[in-house]
């Protein structure tokens, strides 16, 4: 079991932080537990990739719901192609192994 903040996540924009103009991830619940802060700096060509990421990080609790969802699916849709059911157990694997640990740690 992980120890990350329960999902689902909503983004808030916040224009007068310490460090600026941010996006900051909090718990889409009534504490509205934050989560993390992002930055909205970069310049022109910086802030899409911010709000890209501000999308990505908070997708992740649905993104990792799926793919344990994915994970766990049986396989009679599949059954005629049983080579490709390791394989998608394996890609969900790892990615609900990073999800939870992060890429870093072991």
């Amino acid at each position: 079991m992980s120890k990350h903040t329960p999902g689902p996540w909503k983004r808030v924009f916040s224009p007068f932080t310490a460090c600026g103009r941010c996006h900051l991830i909090k718990q889409d619940d009534s504490i509205e537990r934050l989560v993390a802060c992002l930055w909205e700096g970069g310049g022109t060509k910086g802030k899409p990739t911010q709000l890209a990421n501000v999308r990505l990080i908070t997708a992740a609790p649905l993104l990792l719901k799926a793919l344990k969802k994915v994970e766990s699916m049986t396989v009679p849709l599949i059954k005629d192609v049983p080579t490709l059911v390791p394989k998608i157990k394996e890609i969900a694997r790892q990615a609900i192994s990073k999800a939870e640990r992060g890429y870093n740690e072991s």
